[in-house]
């Protein structure tokens, strides 16, 4: 239990480093001087973003039991009271008409130095000090591959993989996170609660973008994810940045060249002649140039308009690009997966659990486990909530789950 002469901040040194929509992130310390960031959500006006908030923290605490080294955790829970101007007990206002009287909300979890968007943009002009190798691409890749394979055994979706939501260390150390777009799947593989408006257009795939709640979608909307963002780690900016989702199928659809069962695919998804007569115009077939040979020419003309001519442009690795090809397939069913990922060849890093043996990779090893318990969402009941349209209904079941981990960590979560 917190000690309760305790009149001070459990958190000192705050300092604003990122902002959005959703609230602001703080850097901070804990009375002991570790490191942490705190996500501060303070819009909890909308139902169904405060729902996926719930959603969040339940996963998060899912994390904190079967722990994974690239999957975030939740270190500590708590709410701000309008009522009160401190730190206050969760335990000292627990009856039902207060448990809704709060504003903000805030999520206590490691601190890592940057995200891969912010390193990405800041590698565009290359120098010793600022070149990625190919040995970053292994290692951020075997990392990235080792928590998906992770969330898959879980049944979890992540749904809004993107370079933003990857924190790293400057040890090349890197986490996912963000899950409050997540999903679980359903008996027969396929999420619920499915919509087409999840993951950031330019890592958004084309069952998503051509959404048909007859076929669904499932994991494999993270591994197409997961190809925009290896590819856009060599190219320093995004493979397919459209401007809205006709731009964002035009793009890929000019850059991957379609077969007949893409076409197929994409068809069945959309029958309307005028979605059949948009695919036809702009598929890439036929073409003169494998996908290697386009994507390296892709990236040729990015390295110079990043740093001129004259420089000698850094060769990239074929098997990588390679991989990433086959995280780029169209039709999803024919797409990679992540068991076959994890097999193979150029993640010779990853290696099982409790074996761990030495891999060639500079980095070290990089464990592959399978998570011990399928992470479940009731539906049910956010529907439910859905259903009563009451904001406060769902602020109630915040500070429930809220009260939970404080709970089950055996401390009163407290407010700022």
């Amino acid at each position: 239990m917190i000690n309760k002469n305790m009149n001070k901040s459990n958190y000192t040194n705050l300092k604003k480093i990122g902002s959005g929509a959703y609230g602001k992130v703080y850097s901070a310390k804990t009375l002991n001087g570790e490191k942490v960031a705190i996500k501060e959500i303070f819009d909890l006006r909308d139902i169904i973003d405060s729902i996926k908030l719930i959603r969040e923290i339940q996963m998060l605490k899912h994390f904190n039991k079967y722990k994974h080294p690239n999957i975030i955790g939740i270190k500590d829970a708590y709410i701000k009271d309008r009522s009160f101007g401190k730190m206050k007990s969760l335990t000292s206002h627990r009856t039902t008409s207060s448990k809704h009287c709060y504003e903000r909300v805030c999520i206590v979890s490691d601190l890592y130095d940057t995200d891969l968007h912010k390193l990405i943009h800041r590698y565009r002009l290359d120098t010793p000090k600022t070149r990625l190798t190919d040995s970053h691409y292994e290692y951020f890749a075997s990392q990235l591959v080792s928590g998906l394979y992770y969330l898959a055994t879980a049944d979890i979706i992540h749904r809004d993989l993107k370079p933003s939501n990857i924190i790293l260390n400057s040890d090349c150390s890197l986490k996912i996170i963000d899950f409050g777009l997540s999903r679980t799947k359903n008996t027969d593989g396929i999420a619920r609660g499915q919509t087409d408006y999840v993951v950031t257009r330019w890592y958004r795939s084309p069952e998503i973008i051509l959404y048909n709640p007859q076929y669904g979608y499932d994991k494999q909307v993270d591994i197409w994810s997961l190809g925009c963002i290896l590819a856009e780690m060599i190219l320093k900016r995004p493979l397919f940045d459209g401007e809205d989702y006709k731009d964002q199928l035009k793009k890929i659809f000019q850059f991957i060249e379609m077969t007949d069962d893409d076409f197929k695919y994409l068809t069945q998804l959309n029958k309307k002649p005028t979605t059949i007569a948009f695919i036809n115009n702009y598929k890439l077939t036929n073409s003169n140039q494998t996908f290697n040979e386009r994507f390296k020419e892709l990236y040729r003309s990015c390295f110079i308009a990043d740093n001129g001519k004259g420089i000698e442009i850094p060769e990239i690795n074929d098997e990588f690009i390679n991989l990433i090809e086959k995280m780029l397939i169209i039709n999803p069913n024919k797409r990679i997966t992540i068991e076959e990922l994890i097999k193979n060849p150029y993640f010779k890093s990853l290696c099982k659990i409790p074996d761990s043996p030495k891999s060639d990779n500079e980095y070290g090893a990089i464990p592959l486990i399978t998570s011990p318990k399928r992470f479940k969402i009731n539906y049910d009941f956010e529907e439910e909530l859905i259903e009563r349209d009451s904001i406060n209904d769902v602020k109630e079941k915040i500070y429930d789950e809220v009260e939970i981990f404080a709970t089950e960590n055996k401390f009163e979560s407290l407010s700022l």
